[in-house]
């Protein structure tokens, strides 16, 4: 009986490792770049405004 449910459960696992590995690789490819860029964005939006506001004190 068991026998039966063995190669089942074995697509499942090998479903999930698949699920598992294309998701691994979305999250490295879009949502890193973009968090990349949105840190990048605003660290220079920080220094810009750090800027400004010195001139405003001078």
């Amino acid at each position: 009986m068991t026998a039966l449910f063995a190669k089942p459960k074995a697509i499942l696992n090998g479903s999930f490792l698949i699920a598992l590995y294309f998701t691994f690789w979305i999250i490295v490819t879009v949502v890193l770049p973009i968090l990349s860029l949105a840190l990048r964005l605003y660290t220079k939006e920080l220094h810009i405004l750090k800027d400004h506001t010195q001139e405003s004190g001078n």
